[in-house]
């Protein structure tokens, strides 16, 4: 910005000099006499009628006035609505735990993830993952949703190793404990506490040798304590 000087007196000059530019627009000139601010323009002259002999002047571009609403501007922009607890650098930091890497974190943990587009025992996942569908698809059947209470109350059987198969054709005879010993639940059953007699199934809390039978091939025994 170059500045000519016209009409020059001993106690006056009035200066002339080209229009400014820059990346946020002059708004005004400001107007120096010995590094001293003495006056403000908008237009491209200023004379000064208060000289004294040795002043130096020159005009500088006023910038400053509208280097606020330019910021303004551009903050707002950036802002762009956040909410008050996302509108600075320090709580945007905070948000992501302050991680420098929070884009490869991200993907990281996303590719340990199941794409639902796989499937399951020909079953397609994104389509259908209903309980039932699942089930049929494993082949777990109905027992898969059935309540405890549909099987056999908890105890342990003990089979008696040997030969079960040489007993398959006789009948299986049952015997509950009656709180002092086994009897025959099954009707008109002799109970058979020594061989030879077929399987036998005792059910109650205590070992039938305990009581005086002989466990024999294929006999069982349900502990009900247990």
């Amino acid at each position: 910005m170059a500045e000519i000087a016209s009409g020059v007196t001993a106690s006056s000059a009035t200066l002339t000099w080209s229009a400014s530019t820059d990346n946020v627009g002059v708004a005004g000139y400001r107007i120096y006499r010995n590094g001293n601010q003495i006056g403000s323009t908008a237009s491209l002259n200023y004379t000064d009628s208060g000289l004294a002999a040795a002043d130096t002047q020159a005009a500088i571009d006023e910038v400053v006035a509208g280097i606020p609403t330019q910021i303004g501007t551009v903050f707002d922009a950036l802002l762009d609505g956040a909410p008050s607890g996302l509108d600075t650098l320090n709580e945007l930091a905070a948000a992501i735990n302050d991680d420098t890497s929070f884009a490869s974190t991200v993907t990281t943990a996303l590719s340990g993830k199941v794409p639902t587009s796989r499937t399951l025992a020909g079953l397609d996942l994104s389509v259908d993952r209903s309980d039932s569908a699942l089930r049929t698809a494993l082949g777990l059947g109905t027992a898969a949703t059935a309540a405890t209470g549909d099987f056999v109350s908890s105890g342990t059987f003990s089979a008696y190793s040997g030969n079960i198969g040489a007993h398959l054709s006789s009948t299986l005879f049952v015997y509950v404990w009656n709180g002092s010993t086994y009897v025959a639940a099954n009707a008109g059953v002799m109970a058979f506490s020594g061989p030879p007699f077929p399987p036998r199934m005792f059910v109650g809390p205590t070992d039938p040798t305990a009581v005086g039978f002989t466990m024999a091939d294929g006999d069982q025994w349900k502990d009900t304590s247990v």
